[in-house]
């Protein structure tokens, strides 16, 4: 995702790196300057619409 922004002009802020909770994370500035954090984690468990399911 960090490269599809890249490629449509944002600035990469921080590029993906491993994250303290288990996953991978990166920021990027749009266009119109907005800071946008982009996050992953393989034992994210996702609703069918692709929503995450916080634990209890």
């Amino acid at each position: 995702m960090l490269a599809q922004a890249e490629a449509l002009g944002a600035q990469i802020t921080q590029h993906a790196q491993d994250a303290v909770w288990g996953g991978h994370h990166g920021h990027f500035c749009d266009l119109d300057g907005f800071l946008w954090e982009v996050a992953w984690n393989s034992s994210f468990v996702l609703e069918d619409d692709g929503s995450l399911i916080l634990p209890a």
